[in-house]
């Protein structure tokens, strides 16, 4: 009887189990999924970085605009801002486009990488009017802001460039 009991338990639990071609299947498709996901999330970061760049341009595009509407109000018809900020010329961890003195941009600046670093998605200032921002970590656009009438653009016959201001 107990002999029996034994090897009923015993198949019973050899019907349970895996088969080694069960696991290797198994494997096999989690292994095509997580390859799937990967190549699909940083197609995805790399389109959040565009975003988040676009978005920039337009704040500072509309910070410039702003400013200079908000002193044609208080009858101060001068042009448009000298100068975007303060901040020094390729150095990390800056505040850019964050104007001066009573002269304000963006009410929360954007803070800047160097051209040693190139965190992408980051500014990098190269002089009082000429920044540019990392799209990959050997790429950069190049920006340029005109004082005279107000413009913050890039080389519109750079690939990149279009593909940001477009």
């Amino acid at each position: 009887m107990k002999l029996k009991r034994f090897l009923i338990n015993c198949h019973y639990y050899k019907l349970k189990a895996f088969t080694l071609l069960e696991i290797v299947f198994a494997i096999i498709i989690i292994s095509i999924i997580a390859a799937t996901a990967v190549s699909k999330l940083s197609f995805n970061i790399d389109d959040a970085n565009k975003i988040k760049i676009k978005s920039d341009i337009a704040m500072i595009r509309g910070a410039i605009i702003s400013e200079k509407n908000q002193r044609l109000l208080k009858g101060n018809n001068t042009g448009f801002i000298d100068k975007l900020d303060i901040a020094l010329n390729d150095v990390g961890g800056e505040m850019l486009f964050g104007g001066y003195d009573d002269k304000k941009l963006l009410q929360y600046p954007l803070i800047s990488t160097s051209t040693t670093v190139k965190e992408l998605g980051k500014w990098n200032k190269l002089s009082n009017a000429i920044y540019q921002v990392w799209l990959l970590s050997n790429k950069a656009v190049v920006f340029e802001y005109d004082k005279d009438i107000g413009s913050f653009d890039c080389d519109f016959s750079d690939e990149l460039c279009k593909e940001l201001t477009q």
